[in-house]
């Protein structure tokens, strides 16, 4: 009894299986609330593997299947490469976004920079006075971010330029 049972079980996954071949989406599930007596299904079974009854005709379809399926190795590759695409057009757009707030950011130390030379040169130098001492540090410190950040800017938006080139050809 359980061998006919088994054979049931087989014959309803043979047939799911050559429906979704088919386009069809039927699970097992589904065909078991079939109205056919197990002794025909068992019949039905040949006839669903294109021979006679029996389950090992089934299994040449199945290896076909699965020869048909991505190996794991592909996949695991396949999903490697779109990672790291997607890491190349995360720092791509992030670079393309970061470059106006640094070269806003740049000219503003910059102007900032100017601004505290001229002031302090006005002013002699700012000798004896506590601001002059800190007039110069700010002036130095906002000539020298600027200049980082300038050429940050610069940096990406070469490499953005190349990256676009390098896209058209």
């Amino acid at each position: 009894m359980t061998d006919q049972s088994d054979k049931d079980k087989l014959a309803g996954h043979i047939e799911a299986l050559n429906s979704m071949a088919g386009g069809e989406d039927v699970s097992p599930e589904d065909q078991a609330g079939d109205t056919q007596v197990p002794s025909e299904a068992a019949a039905g079974l040949g006839d669903a593997v294109g021979g006679s009854a029996g389950p090992a005709e089934g299994l040449p379809e199945l290896a076909d299947m699965a020869a048909d399926m991505e190996p794991a190795a592909s996949r695991k590759a396949r999903a490697e490469s779109l990672q790291n695409q997607l890491r190349r057009t995360h720092a791509y757009q992030f670079k393309r976004t970061a470059i106006p707030p640094l070269i806003v950011v740049g000219a503003m130390l910059f102007i900032v920079g100017v601004l505290s030379v001229v002031m302090m040169l006005k002013r002699g130098g700012g000798q004896g006075n506590f601001m002059g001492g800190l007039g110069w540090f700010v002036a130095i410190a906002a000539l020298v971010l600027s200049a980082v950040l300038l050429f940050g800017a610069w940096l990406f938006h070469y490499e953005v330029s190349s990256s676009d080139k390098s896209k058209k050809n």
